[in-house]
């Protein structure tokens, strides 16, 4: 029986020698590593494990991991060859998977298909949606667009006058030319593109001067609570204070009585 065993370790030893290696803080056993790897899925030439990502190098596929407490970020970045700038080149373009931990260190990942990169990240979306999926610079990209929206509409909201030099001049024209239903197509295909099951903000763009400010972590729009106001119950979002501060800063204070507007609604109580 103890020859059995050792037989077994030596056996196990020898299938793990060219296991993965970490490289990152964290690390797996032997035996943690073994099972995690065998039933990772595998997409191209890297794989999604239970515990942690494994990461192919130039030559072999799946030989580094990282743990996903390791892990910030996880994007797509796609590089042109000069053919792919001009159509006469072999190569048109290379897809690649970056990876970027906590510690601040960028791993990529060279694929030969852009939809096993694609297929990488809708995993990972699903599986621990609090890891975003896209560069800082394409986050930041979305922010600036949906405030560029949300700015446009709010010209759309007040009279045009070409001779008030505190409102842009050129914004405001441009905005009349396209119309609202432009602006808020934009915005609702740039906000639909991303699935609210997967994604980790959520909000609406509206005709405001919030902007970004109506853009918030998911898990707002996920929990809720009753509330009652004037003899009434109504449903409101569990973490009601962090939605007003966000939107309003001190929302108890009153703003002065020449900039207090109400909203352009009717409302009525139904009994």
């Amino acid at each position: 029986l103890e020859r059995m065993k050792g037989a077994a370790a030596v056996a196990a030893e020898k299938d793990m020698i060219f296991a993965p290696v970490a490289i990152a803080e964290h690390k797996m056993t032997v035996e943690n590593l073994r099972s995690d790897i065998k039933n990772c899925v595998r997409t191209g030439p890297c794989g999604i494990g239970e515990k942690a990502v494994y990461l192919n190098s130039f030559f072999i596929d799946r030989r580094y991991y990282v743990m996903w407490q390791d892990i910030r970020r996880v994007f797509k970045r796609v590089a042109m060859s000069r053919g792919g700038f001009t159509g006469k080149g072999v190569f048109g373009s290379i897809p690649y998977l970056v990876v970027l931990l906590k510690d601040g260190r960028e791993r990529q990942c060279n694929f030969k298909y852009e939809e096993d990169v694609d297929s990488f990240l809708s995993i990972v979306r699903t599986r621990h949606p609090e890891i975003p999926t896209m560069s800082e610079k394409a986050q930041a990209r979305m922010e600036r667009k949906l405030t560029h929206y949300a700015h446009r509409l709010t010209l759309l909201e007040s009279r045009f006058r070409p001779f008030n030099f505190h409102q842009p001049l050129l914004a405001s024209l441009a905005a009349r030319i396209m119309g609202p239903r432009h602006y808020i197509n934009a915005a609702e295909m740039l906000m639909l593109s991303h699935d609210f099951s997967t994604c980790q903000k959520a909000g609406a763009v509206s005709m405001t001067r919030n902007g970004t400010r109506e853009v918030f972590d998911r898990s707002l729009f996920e929990n809720y609570t009753t509330l009652e106001f004037e003899g009434c119950r109504f449903k409101a979002f569990a973490d009601w204070e962090t939605f007003l501060t966000q939107q309003y800063g001190d929302y108890m204070q009153l703003p002065p009585v020449n900039q207090r507007r109400n909203h352009a609604i009717e409302a009525y109580l139904v009994r």
